[in-house]
């Protein structure tokens, strides 16, 4: 079914990257638990049984649920497999999906169904994803899809930014910048880092300095101001993302309206409420601090658990 809806959606490469991650289970079940030894060496071999009658080459990516099995799982299947079994976890033509059934009662407090739980396992064909961005690196894929997200959901025009000057905070490895510079045309990226980039393009100057210096330098130059703000930078206080936003506003390196995208990641708490809460204090204080438009907060799918991504207009 997963791979009948890849072929009918449009070539969302988002779309594509949630379906790459539902676990595709139609092969077989066994009541067992993935914690016995055992139950993982008799699964892994009706796996290896099925491949059998396969004649045509195949590598595999392995999906397993809970995460913790993977290494168990993938040492077994080294152990006992009898014959040739490609694992690949980049250039794969099957997935095979290992699940075992949980009861969900909130982040870490699956609960499974006991000693004599159901696993449940099974093969498909890869997706293809039709991902435009193709990178060796798995950093700045990953970024890359995070802005992209973020600029799906906004609903803004983005022919008004073709040309214009972006400011990357934290630009490293480069996911952020190459998203800005290609796929929105930006004339001019600055691409804010201390660290080093694993990109090299004509419209991206990489300032390799903290952002509060960055500032201070690009307001001393002549240039275009900035018409997008992004920051994806860790910090130990998440308002500290609004409070760098201002201050490039104070300095007067930002054009009158300025199209902001920030990651908040909240370094203390568990739940999806308190993570929910957290974020909408910092866009409070924001909304407090200074004249805002077409404000949103998203849990974005490419972002972490304990991340939310808010943007606007900044006036």
């Amino acid at each position: 079914m997963v791979t009948l809806y890849a072929k009918l959606l449009p070539k969302d490469p988002i779309l594509h990257r949630a379906l790459k991650k539902a676990f595709v289970v139609r092969e077989g079940s066994k009541s067992a638990s993935l914690i016995n030894n055992n139950d993982c060496i008799e699964i892994v071999q009706s796996f290896l049984e099925q491949e059998r009658s396969h004649h045509i080459p195949r590598s595999f990516r392995l999906n397993v649920f809970p995460p913790s099995r993977l290494t168990q799982l993938l040492s077994t299947i080294e152990k006992i497999q009898n014959h040739s079994i490609v694992l690949d976890p980049k250039n794969y033509t099957h997935t095979v999906s290992i699940v075992q059934v949980y009861t969900y009662k909130g982040r870490a407090k699956e609960e499974s169904t006991g000693t004599d739980a159901l696993v449940m396992w099974g093969t498909a064909p890869a997706l293809n994803t039709g991902e435009s961005f193709q990178s060796n690196d798995d950093a700045v894929s990953r970024a890359y899809f995070k802005l992209k997200e973020a600029f799906t959901l906004c609903n803004v025009d983005t022919g008004q930014f073709h040309g214009c000057v972006a400011l990357d905070c934290g630009s490293a490895p480069g996911g952020w910048t190459k998203y800005l510079a290609s796929d929105l045309g930006c004339g001019l990226v600055y691409s804010v880092d201390p660290g080093k980039l694993l990109i090299d393009m004509s419209n991206v100057r990489h300032i390799q300095m903290k952002i509060q210096d960055a500032i201070l330098l690009l307001r001393q130059e002549n240039h275009p101001k900035i018409k997008i703000w992004v920051s994806d930078m860790c910090l130990h206080e998440m308002e500290s993302q609004v409070d760098f936003l201002l201050l490039a506003k104070k300095e007067g390196i930002l054009e009158e309206s300025v199209f902001f995208v920030l990651t908040l990641k909240c370094n203390t708490g568990f739940s999806k409420d308190y993570f929910d809460n957290q974020a909408r204090k910092v866009l409070q204080s924001l909304k407090a601090r200074a004249k805002t438009r077409n404000t949103a907060i998203y849990h974005l799918f490419s972002n972490r658990s304990g991340e939310r991504t808010i943007l606007g207009f900044l006036e």
